[in-house]
Order: structure tokens, then sequence, then C-alpha cells
């Protein structure tokens, strides 16, 4: 999709050249001839189940190139500036931030847009290149680094805040439209909220014709209006005066919790031979849930409980018969 953007830019912006790149990265001219002649050989794939079922597909680059896409990430792409109404991927905005912009709205819309990564294709890539200062040869030149077989790879450092850039003038242009009808608009990702007292089918069509405009299609399977019962957004319960974690949720979170607290050592042992990453999920979990209600005492207790079994194991493989 081709655009003549201008995009705001931090004063300390300046483009970076493929030599420059070279030096900060510390990475040979000729290694990176060799990934930008095809990237794909430069990246090791795999796939993670999704939380609504079936697959993602993750490319995660091998060492040379991610330490090229975290210098265009540091020097050039981190520069420029993205919407206040996109809460992704970016330093003191989260689903938090975006889910609080929602609280107690009568009516919420709901848009995914399909496909995301993959929908930003290496022309897309290049032309932002190009919209922030470089010429057309240097610009094509980052945008085969930052690509994979065509598109952007999802595990690459860089990705993230290219698909923020590919979408600050949709931001912008659904803010506004938003702001004239007394909405909120937010985006998480491929997720587009829109929250207000009112919102018809026919405004909901026009943004999914706005998002197509700027080269994006909605998943029409996961866009929909939440008017009644419970309201989430970004995996967070909106329905009430505070965010709070879903109730089918926080009672996965806590059943898993107090098994693994109330279970025996030689028990957790087996778990940690199977599952060596058990005892972080169920952290992480609890962490989540504490960042979402952080007054509530119910969650702390869950993780004094867990910390405590996990001291119990340590002191356990530490003693001198387990040596």
């Amino acid at each position: 999709m081709e655009h003549n953007f201008t995009y705001e830019l931090s004063s300390d912006f300046s483009p970076i050249s493929i030599q420059e790149l070279s030096e900060v990265s510390d990475v040979r001219r000729s290694v990176i001839n060799r990934i930008i002649h095809d990237s794909s050989h430069y990246y090791r794939n795999f796939s993670v189940p999704k939380r609504t079922g079936g697959v993602r597909d993750i490319s995660t680059p091998l060492p040379a190139l991610q330490a090229l896409q975290k210098t265009l990430l540091k020097h050039t792409l981190s520069k420029v500036r993205i919407s206040p109404h996109c809460h992704s991927y970016l330093t003191n905005r989260s689903i938090l931030t975006n889910a609080n912009m929602h609280i107690g709205q009568p009516t919420i819309c709901k848009i995914d847009i399909s496909d995301f990564f993959p929908s930003i294709q290496l022309d897309f890539v290049i032309n932002i290149f190009q919209c922030i200062g470089y010429d057309h040869a240097d610009a094509k030149l980052m945008g085969l680094i930052c690509t994979r077989e065509g598109c952007l790879p999802q595990g690459a450092p860089s990705s993230p805040a290219l698909s923020n850039i590919a979408l600050v003038k949709f931001d912008e242009a659904m803010s506004k439209l938003c702001a004239r009808n007394n909405f909120i608009y937010t985006r998480y990702a491929d997720d587009i909220f829109i929250s207000g007292q009112f919102i018809s089918t026919s405004f909901f069509d026009l943004t999914k014709k706005v998002l197509r405009s700027f080269g994006f299609e909605a998943n029409e399977s996961k866009s929909y209006m939440m008017t009644r019962g419970r309201k989430i957004v970004t995996g967070i319960s909106v329905s009430g005066s505070s965010l709070s974690v879903p109730r089918q949720k926080k009672r996965s979170i806590r059943n898993e919790a107090f098994l693994f607290a109330k279970s025996s050592l030689p028990a957790i042992e087996e778990k940690i031979l199977k599952d060596p990453f058990v005892f972080d999920r169920i952290m992480g979990r609890l962490h989540f849930w504490r960042s979402v209600e952080p007054s509530n005492k119910r969650v702390q207790d869950l993780i004094d409980l867990v910390a405590e079994k996990k001291i119990a194991m340590v002191t356990l493989f530490a003693t001198p018969e387990r040596i």
C-alpha cells in the first residue's frame, strides 16, 4: 500500500545507514548481503497454541539478523511517534491502560484485524522507511531486513514497532471520527475498541470500511458489539466501576495455584520434571491477577502460598542427600 504520510519523529532521529547498521550491530556486510538476498534462512520457525484455539506461527530471527533488527528498532523505529490511542508494545502502556479507557461504558465495539502481521507487506514497510527519511534504495534494504518472505514476521523484535507505525494514520483518523461522535477509541495490536453510550451498526460497518481503506481487513468472526452482560477488553472485565479479572479466568488461576501450593513436595517435583516452567507460569498468572486487582488480598495470599512451596522445594533440592 503506497502512501506519502509525514510521521512525527523525535528530535534526535537520524536515518541509520547500512554501514552504520553493520558497525553498531557488529554484523559483517557480507552477512547483511546474504540476509538481504534471502532472510528466510535466518529464522527459526515454530508454532504456539492460541488461547482461542488453533496455533500461531512464530519466526524468531537468528542472532545476526536479530542484532540488525534490534539496532533498527533502537536507532530508527523507536523514534517515530505512535498515537496516544495505541496501547500495544509501548512503555507505560499495556492491556491495563487500554482496558481502563472503557470502564463502565454501555456499549463496546471490538474489531479484530485479520492476519495482522502478514497484512503488513514488504512494499508497505519500504514505504514506511521512505516516509521517515530514507531514499528508496536504502528503504528497500531496511525493509528486506525487517521482513520474511514479503511480510512482517511474528517474533522479530522490529515487527511490533513497525505494526504500530503502519497504523499511526489509521489511529489518527479513527480517533478523530470517534471524538466527533463522543466515542472512545483505543487499539491494542490487532484489536480495535470503540465505546460509548450507543454505537450503531452503521458506525461499526464504517469503521471496517475505514480499516479497509488503510489496507487491512476485519476478522468478522472475532468482531462484535458488547451491549449487555459482561464486557471484556483485552482479557479484562470492564463491566464494573474498576478493572477486574473475568470470573472464569480467576477461578482457573486460583484452582491451579491452590492445587500447586497444597501438593506434596514429591508431587511438585514430578510436575517440575514434566514442565520446568510450571512455577513461573503460575506466578505469572497470579501477578497478572494482582496487577488488575492490586487491592485483592486473596490473590496476594495465593502468591505467598505458592512462593512458600517454591522455597520448600529449593530447600529440599539443597539438602546433602539430594546433591
